[in-house]
Protein backbone atom coordinates (compact mmCIF):
# COMPACT_ATOMS: atom_id res chain seq x y z
CA UNK A 1 0.00 0.00 0.00
CA UNK A 2 2.98 2.21 0.97
CA UNK A 3 4.66 2.01 -2.07
CA UNK A 4 1.59 2.21 -4.53
CA UNK A 5 1.04 5.71 -2.56
CA UNK A 6 4.38 6.36 -4.57
CA UNK A 7 3.13 5.30 -7.99
CA UNK A 8 5.68 1.96 -7.27
CA UNK A 9 3.82 -1.22 -8.12
CA UNK A 10 4.96 -4.60 -6.48
CA UNK A 11 3.89 -8.20 -6.00
CA UNK A 12 1.48 -9.26 -3.43
CA UNK A 13 3.91 -11.93 -1.55
CA UNK A 14 7.26 -11.14 0.36
CA UNK A 15 8.92 -13.81 -1.89
CA UNK A 16 7.24 -12.44 -5.10
CA UNK A 17 8.95 -9.03 -3.62
CA UNK A 18 12.44 -10.39 -3.19
CA UNK A 19 12.91 -12.14 -6.38
CA UNK A 20 11.67 -9.49 -8.58
CA UNK A 21 14.73 -7.71 -8.65
CA UNK A 22 13.31 -3.76 -8.32
CA UNK A 23 15.67 -1.62 -6.97
CA UNK A 24 19.19 -1.83 -5.40
CA UNK A 25 19.74 -5.00 -3.20
CA UNK A 26 21.20 -3.93 0.12
CA UNK A 27 23.29 -7.24 1.95
CA UNK A 28 23.84 -5.37 5.28
CA UNK A 29 21.28 -3.91 7.52
CA UNK A 30 24.36 -1.17 8.56
CA UNK A 31 23.31 0.17 4.77
CA UNK A 32 20.00 0.41 5.83
CA UNK A 33 18.02 4.05 4.99
CA UNK A 34 14.19 4.68 5.72
CA UNK A 35 11.87 3.24 3.52
CA UNK A 36 13.90 -0.07 2.08
CA UNK A 37 12.38 -3.04 1.75
CA UNK A 38 13.29 -5.73 4.38
CA UNK A 39 13.27 -9.09 3.36
CA UNK A 40 13.48 -12.29 6.41
CA UNK A 41 13.62 -15.95 5.72
CA UNK A 42 12.31 -18.19 8.58
CA UNK A 43 13.29 -21.83 7.88
CA UNK A 44 10.88 -22.86 10.35
CA UNK A 45 8.00 -20.80 8.75
CA UNK A 46 9.69 -20.30 4.83
CA UNK A 47 7.89 -23.59 3.38
CA UNK A 48 10.51 -23.74 1.18
CA UNK A 49 9.95 -19.96 0.03
CA UNK A 50 13.26 -17.89 -0.21
CA UNK A 51 11.23 -15.38 1.32
CA UNK A 52 9.25 -15.64 4.30
CA UNK A 53 8.11 -11.94 6.01
CA UNK A 54 8.63 -8.21 4.77
CA UNK A 55 9.08 -5.07 6.21
CA UNK A 56 9.77 -1.29 6.25
CA UNK A 57 12.33 -0.11 7.39
CA UNK A 58 11.58 3.44 9.65
CA UNK A 59 15.17 4.10 10.66
CA UNK A 60 17.09 3.75 13.81
CA UNK A 61 17.53 0.00 13.63
CA UNK A 62 13.35 -0.21 13.45
CA UNK A 63 10.93 -1.01 10.26
CA UNK A 64 7.03 -1.78 9.99
CA UNK A 65 5.56 -4.98 9.57
CA UNK A 66 2.41 -6.36 9.51
CA UNK A 67 3.20 -8.90 12.19
CA UNK A 68 1.58 -12.44 11.65
CA UNK A 69 1.95 -13.49 15.15
CA UNK A 70 -0.72 -10.42 16.35
CA UNK A 71 -2.22 -9.92 13.22
CA UNK A 72 -1.65 -6.14 13.53
CA UNK A 73 0.77 -3.48 12.02
CA UNK A 74 3.93 -2.57 14.11
CA UNK A 75 7.43 -1.85 14.66
CA UNK A 76 10.51 -4.20 15.61
CA UNK A 77 14.05 -3.97 15.84
CA UNK A 78 16.34 -5.08 13.25
CA UNK A 79 19.02 -5.72 15.95
CA UNK A 80 16.19 -8.18 18.48
CA UNK A 81 18.11 -11.88 18.12
CA UNK A 82 15.02 -12.91 15.75
CA UNK A 83 14.91 -10.66 13.03
CA UNK A 84 18.96 -10.07 13.45
CA UNK A 85 19.44 -14.00 12.79
CA UNK A 86 16.63 -14.25 9.80
CA UNK A 87 17.63 -10.66 7.70
CA UNK A 88 17.93 -11.78 4.51
CA UNK A 89 18.81 -8.51 2.51
CA UNK A 90 16.70 -5.49 1.59
CA UNK A 91 15.89 -3.72 -1.56
CA UNK A 92 15.95 -0.04 -2.27
CA UNK A 93 13.31 0.86 -4.73
CA UNK A 94 12.74 4.56 -4.37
Amino acid sequence: YCFQQMGVSLPHSATSQWQSGAGQKITSTSGLQSGDLVFFCDPSRSKGKACSHAGIYIGGGQFIHASTNTYTVKIDSMNSGHYDRVFVYARRIL
